[in-house]
């Protein structure tokens, strides 16, 4: 279970992972990983695909990255960081409603 969340903000992640099983603190060292990861990925990502959409941009920041990766879609440009935004704000929103609904079925 602390494996499970994968784009959902630190604080959010441990939060409904504590609560359906997974160890707090674990999920947050790898949600933390993850945005490192996708910090230095995300970027290289868009190069490497050749993204050109500010749109595209910056979902892939904001799912890949949380926070960090939302600071570095705002570095790209205004319309980067707010796609980023909302990509984070739906995630969590799916991951609370997703980790509940699967959970009370196990």
């Amino acid at each position: 279970m602390s494996l499970a969340p994968r784009s959902v903000t630190t604080p959010i992640a441990m939060d409904i992972f504590g609560q359906v099983g997974g160890i707090p603190t674990l999920t947050a060292v790898f949600v933390i990983i993850k945005a490192l990861i996708g910090i230095f990925v995300g970027p290289l990502t868009i190069r490497h695909l050749r993204i050109k959409s500010p749109v595209g941009k910056g979902m892939l920041l904001g799912m890949s990255a949380h926070g960090v990766g939302t600071s570095k879609a705002f570095d790209i440009g205004p319309l980067e960081g707010t796609f980023a935004s909302l990509a984070m704000i739906v995630a969590a929103g799916l991951s609370s409603v997703l980790a509940l609904v699967l959970v009370s079925r196990l």
